[in-house]
């Protein structure tokens, strides 16, 4: 079973740009890659404008072509198309949003 996730971009209208994650979206995964390879507004906004990614991940030669390069991580996009832009972000999940600088975790499976 996968775990999935939203990545969103806080933009200044007070809408997100959001983009669905298929897999490997648990923090402990989540949060280091993210602040790896997308700790910049220039890179989390390229992150968030493609939508429904299968995951994200280290570079590894061993996986197929497939996988897109994106700030020195792979991911592997379905088609998807572009990310959405929304006014509230999801209430259920793991949702990962990008704001002042830095990305913050809000685990939305707790109430």
């Amino acid at each position: 079973m996968s775990t999935h996730c939203i990545v969103a971009l806080a933009l200044n209208d007070n809408t997100y740009a959001t983009a669905y994650i298929n897999s490997d979206g648990y923090p402990e995964h989540m949060m280091p890659m993210l602040n790896k390879h997308f700790s910049e507004y220039v890179e989390a906004a390229r992150l968030c404008s493609r939508n429904d990614m299968r995951g994200i991940y280290e570079p590894n030669p061993a996986h197929d072509t497939t996988r897109v390069d994106i700030q020195g991580c792979m991911q592997v996009f379905k088609d998807g198309g572009p990310a959405e832009k929304v006014t509230e972000l999801p209430t259920n999940g793991y949702v990962y949003v990008y704001s002042d600088g830095a990305w913050e975790e809000y685990d939305t499976l707790v109430a």
